[in-house]
């Protein structure tokens, strides 16, 4: 029968049981003594294995923890990494590939057009019917009014909820000079959020006939549209 004899692991504390003929060969090939297949691995990858550290961001230079393995992070964040690996050639190609590819684009208008599609749906109806020729999301310049009347030279703004604030007003008014030197009169009604539906149609049919686009003057809702404030900015 084999002599055992007790050995400690070389890769953890732990005490086992090996032959004296295994041990006598292991120090002949001067091979270390593990108590398991998986200390044998754990310590044979150990030195292959990454460590964390701590090193700077590429881009902002701010210190993040990344780790010694060759794929481990050089940027702190998809942000950094995105500005960090873009170089001028880079963006030339994209520049390139981007002119190269312009009717593959939309225009603000167009994108405006697309996502608003639903809620002017109503309203165009009742405009195509009284032959009113318009077009919603109209570009001038870098801005886009929600619809225009062509054959009237005529913008109108339809004011949700959100057009109170100081920013959103300083805006209203600049696109409101900008129409003016093109030429356009702006009218602008207070509307609530989502669809248009006829109590806007009932306002807008109003203000237009004020503005003297007879097909306006047509049968409009027996209801009274709820914003008369509308109509005085529209005039004024």
């Amino acid at each position: 029968m084999a002599r055992l004899i007790q050995v400690s692991c070389a890769g953890c504390p732990n005490l086992f049981m090996r032959s004296a003929a295994e041990l006598n060969r292991n120090a002949k090939l001067g091979r270390p003594n593990y108590c398991s297949r998986s200390c044998t691995a754990t310590t044979a990858n150990a030195p292959r294995k990454a460590v964390s550290i701590t090193v700077n961001c590429g881009a902002c230079g701010r210190p993040f923890t990344t780790t010694t393995h060759a794929k481990g992070a050089k940027f702190c964040s998809r942000s950094c990494a995105s500005k960090g690996s873009m170089n001028e050639d880079r963006r030339a190609a994209q520049r390139l590939g981007g002119l190269a590819n312009t009717q593959n684009l939309l225009t603000p208008a167009e994108a405006l057009r697309r996502r608003e599609a639903q809620k002017y749906e109503l309203l165009s109806v009742d405009l195509t019917e009284r032959s009113i020729r318009h077009q919603f999301e109209y570009p001038m310049e870098d801005s886009v009014f929600d619809l225009a009347l062509p054959d009237h030279r005529i913008l109108v703004e339809f004011d949700g909820p959100y057009h109170r604030d100081e920013a959103t007003t300083a805006r209203d008014h600049f696109k409101d000079r900008l129409a003016h030197r093109h030429g356009w009169a702006v009218l602008r009604l207070l509307t609530p959020p989502g669809i248009l539906g006829p109590d806007v149609l009932c306002a807008l049919l109003r203000d237009l006939a004020r503005a003297g686009v007879s097909q306006a003057s047509l049968p409009v809702p027996s209801f009274t549209a709820p914003n008369e404030e509308s109509s005085q900015r529209g005039e004024a």
